[in-house]
Parts: C-alpha cells; sequence; structure tokens
C-alpha cells in the first residue's frame, strides 16, 4: 500500500513538472521566430461561390506560417502589401507559394475573429484589418491566441493592434537577415495564455513520462551505485555486501516474520 501510495504522489509530481515544462516550452515557442527569423510560409487566396444576388464574389486571402511548434493562420479580405516591403527570399512572414490544401472556411473563421474583436473594440475596419490565429505547442499545439491590426490606424503613433489570450510586448526584432521586419509579430513577444485542451493533456502526460523516465533511470543509477559500495540501495547504510538479509536501518527486503 505504501509503495503504491508513493508511486501515485511521484507520477502526480511528474504530471504537474510535466505542465510546468509545456508552458516553458509554448512560452519559449513566442519568443523563438523573432530572434530565429526562419520558418515556410504559404499564401493562398479562397475565392467563393458567386452569390445568388450576382454581386461580387468573396475572396478570402489566407496566409499560413510554419516553424517547428509555431503555427499561425492569417487572414484578410484583400490584397495587402505590408508583407511585400523586404526583399525576395529573406521575407519572414511573406511569399507567393500556393497552401497545397487551404484549411476549411477561411472566410467563417474571418468573420469569427472580426465579432470577437468587433466587439468591445469598435476599432476594426474588416475590409482593412488582418485577423490571425496564433498556435504554439510541441509535440501537440497547446496553446492559442487570436490578434488583430490594422496599420491604417494609428494610436499613439503605433499602429492599432489588439491580441485576445496572451501576453504581448514588443521588443527589438532580430532577424538573420539584415532586411527590415515588417510584420508585427515579428516585432513582438507572444506568451498565449488559452489553452487548447487536447493539445495541453497530450503534453503535459507526454512531459510527465520523460520525467518519470529521467528520475527512473537516475534512481537506478543511485542504487547500483551504492550496492557496488555494499551499502544498502536505498538509505546508503553499510551492509558490507551482504544483501540477503535486507537493511536493519530502512527495512530494505525485510520481510515480517510469521506469527
Amino acid at each position: 500500500m505504501n509503495k503504491m501510495k508513493r508511486a501515485i504522489k511521484r507520477f502526480g509530481l511528474c504530471l504537474a513538472i510535466g505542465f510546468a515544462i509545456n508552458w516553458l516550452v509554448v512560452w519559449g515557442l513566442g519568443e523563438a521566430p523573432r530572434r530565429v527569423g526562419a520558418g515556410k510560409v504559404n499564401h493562398s487566396q479562397v475565392q467563393e461561390a458567386p452569390p445568388a444576388d450576382r454581386s461580387p464574389r468573396r475572396i478570402t486571402n489566407v496566409y499560413e506560417f510554419r516553424w517547428f511548434g509555431v503555427h499561425e493562420f492569417q487572414y484578410a479580405t484583400h490584397r495587402r502589401t505590408l508583407y511585400n516591403t523586404r526583399s525576395k527570399g529573406s521575407g519572414f512572414w511573406w511569399s507567393w507559394s500556393v497552401i497545397p490544401v487551404p484549411e476549411r472556411q477561411p472566410s467563417a473563421w474571418f468573420d469569427g475573429l472580426h465579432d470577437e474583436f468587433d466587439s468591445p473594440e469598435k476599432l476594426f475596419d474588416p475590409k482593412k484589418s488582418v485577423y490571425a490565429r496564433i498556435m504554439f505547442g510541441w509535440p501537440a499545439i497547446s496553446a492559442q491566441a487570436h490578434s488583430a491590426y490594422d496599420d491604417t490606424i494609428l494610436l499613439n503613433g503605433k499602429s492599432a493592434q489588439s491580441i485576445h489570450g496572451a501576453f504581448i510586448y514588443s521588443a527589438p526584432a532580430r532577424p538573420l537577415t539584415n532586411a527590415r521586419v515588417t510584420s508585427p509579430h515579428a516585432k513582438s513577444v507572444i506568451l498565449p495564455y488559452h489553452p487548447i485542451w487536447t493539445g495541453l493533456a497530450f503534453n503535459t502526460i507526454f512531459y510527465g513520462c520523460l520525467v518519470w523516465i529521467m528520475l527512473s533511470i537516475k534512481q537506478a543509477y543511485r542504487h547500483a551505485r551504492r550496492m557496488h559500495k555494499g551499502n544498502c540501495p536505498m538509505c546508503s547504510y553499510n551492509l558490507e555486501f551482504v544483501f540477503v538479509d535486507g537493511c536493519p536501518e530502512c527495512g530494505w527486503r525485510k520481510r515480517s516474520k510469521p506469527a
């Protein structure tokens, strides 16, 4: 019974450490793209079927950024030139390569994010704004944030930007090239706190198991080293290499005598 209680406590401790490691990884990934200046960016224009009233069909621009455990979708209803000011081949968030399989219903995501930022901000114009879903985590995506950005509106001398589900602060960008970084996210450190529960649960168990394995290896090494010296593997009491009788100090291998 005592062994089971100790095992349960140890497993709970490993899960708690795994939970903490997951958030350290997530927040580290929020800092990494700004410093590394690497990643794969794709762009796709998704055209909807012509409306029945013959009004202009809707075109949704989808920008997809991937780098290790960072995954971001940006949505816009018009073609922007904000991201195309850097020299070709050094773009951080820009590419005209087509996304092989655009994510489903990008216009629905655009409308949902606009509704999210339309209240209480009442600031962003859907014809001028870019909305984004930013997701972090490894090996599974476990945290996310939503953002809105409009460079046509200036607040205190800066372009209008708002983020839900993350802490954000500006920091000097450090790309690999000397070209100017134009993306607002590349100029910021994003620390999301809104969980994606399935990914959070998977990562917690994943990191918890890694901690369990590391502690088990450490314990096995410590026990082997003590026994190599002729001591009790549990409390290091000197048994003079006589292990068959157990340890009189901590009770290791001691069996209760039958009545």
